[in-house]
């Protein structure tokens, strides 16, 4: 079957060959609340995990009251390093929900939201990392940086423009 350069791709989601709609601002911030709550619960489990053999180490009232010196300590750097595995991690679990059949992270998929292509196509792995991480770095960095989706016609933030992404309510 020939086609014209001129036609438009057909849609991955569910045949149709109109864009379905994008998501709206209170449903993205929503579900990116919902994700930080579930991502802040873990490392608040995982913060309260490392001060149980600190204590054995140290004493329970020298951890507690901030008399153990955090400087040179070798404590201060493994919980310095959970830290950054529990980042790393945050990033690698959201980029295979993107990439899975969700196609978004789990407040996103409660909402209702999926993350496609600019084309309505599935992500490949390279673009959800990449978004993972450009949307993690751009919010550290500079945390107004969702301003530029409020913005946007059409309702993409930031990294979903370096990306070529962008999110849609699911039909």
């Amino acid at each position: 079957m020939d086609r014209s350069p001129y036609t438009p791709p057909k849609s991955y989601l569910g045949g149709f060959s109109s864009s379905p709609a994008p998501a709206s601002h209170v449903r993205r911030l929503a579900a990116y609340v919902v994700d930080q709550v579930i991502v802040w619960f873990a490392i608040g489990i995982a913060a309260l995990l490392s001060i149980i053999p600190m204590a054995a180490i140290h004493g329970a009232t020298s951890v507690v009251s901030g008399e153990a010196d955090p400087a040179g300590n070798p404590e201060t750097v493994l919980v310095g390093g959970m830290l950054l595995m529990g980042w790393l991690g945050a990033m690698a679990l959201e980029t295979m929900c993107i990439t899975s059949r969700w196609r978004g992270t789990l407040g996103k998929r409660l909402l209702g939201l999926h993350i496609v292509r600019a084309d309505d196509g599935p992500l490949s792995f390279g673009q959800a990392l990449m978004r993972s991480a450009g949307r993690s770095i751009a919010l550290h960095i500079f945390p107004y940086a969702f301003v530029i989706g409020v913005l946007s016609p059409d309702r993409r933030q930031l990294w979903d423009m370096v990306c070529g992404t962008r999110v849609i309510r699911a039909e």
